[in-house]
């Protein structure tokens, strides 16, 4: 991170620096050492970011419908979302930037769990003219939201134990002396959000396999 800058363009996916050695893994005898926060102009940064992101994500959600959208269909969504989380997963699981990390996943997380079972589960459509705007086959969407919720399921699992994460390995790296994490109030919210969501998406999903069931019927009685 050099300059003391925290987002940098050049990083592929939005990834944020690895840890260094040097700044908090091992020292000369090999102990562990604590994780850094973030300084006062990073979080700054990181938050113009998040907010900036999260607002973009949220407007093309809710234009879903509209022909000028960005995020018609689910595959877009999940597309867009998934940097983001990973980007917020990577703040450092220390006071002060922990409380950082727990309130942006938690955002995102209530905005995920609305977002997906607000959109149909469609394929693309039968054209011989494809669009750029088409979603791809209807598994490859549903792998792609299977891979969504399971990250975000393993970053949950890290935050809850204040580890960092390691966006390489896509899970929590526990070889850290961390001393942030959720609050207890923050864990009933999560549970509250977890409930309302597994409801709602199991009841799409039961709806989206009855709509699946009746094309596959419509199709071999043709």
């Amino acid at each position: 991170m050099d300059g003391g800058g925290f987002i940098q363009s050049s990083h592929p996916n939005n990834q944020l620096d690895p840890p260094t050695p040097s700044s908090t893994l091992v020292d000369e005898q090999d102990e562990v050492m604590p994780v850094r926060p973030l300084s006062k102009a990073q979080e700054r940064r990181l938050r113009d970011y998040l907010d900036a992101k999260i607002l973009e994500i949220n407007r093309g959600f809710k234009k879903r419908a509209d022909p000028s959208s960005s995020l018609p269909h689910l595959h877009h969504y999940l597309t867009a979302v998934r940097p983001v989380v990973s980007v917020v997963l990577q703040i450092p699981p220390v006071d002060p930037s922990a409380s950082l990390r727990v309130a942006f996943l938690l955002r995102i997380t209530g905005d995920m769990l609305t977002a997906i079972p607000s959109y149909p589960l469609v394929g693309p459509p039968p054209t011989s003219n494809p669009q750029p705007s088409d979603p791809p086959a209807l598994e490859v969407t549903l792998i792609e939201l299977i891979d969504c919720i399971a990250q975000l399921d393993k970053g949950w699992v890290a935050v809850l134990a204040s580890q960092a994460w390691d966006p390489s390995a896509g899970e929590g790296v526990g070889d850290y002396v961390a001393t942030g994490g959720p609050s207890e109030t923050d864990k009933a919210r999560l549970r509250s959000l977890l409930l309302l969501g597994r409801e709602a998406i199991t009841d799409w999903l039961a709806l989206g396999q009855v709509h699946l069931e009746q094309e596959i019927r419509e199709e071999f009685s043709c």
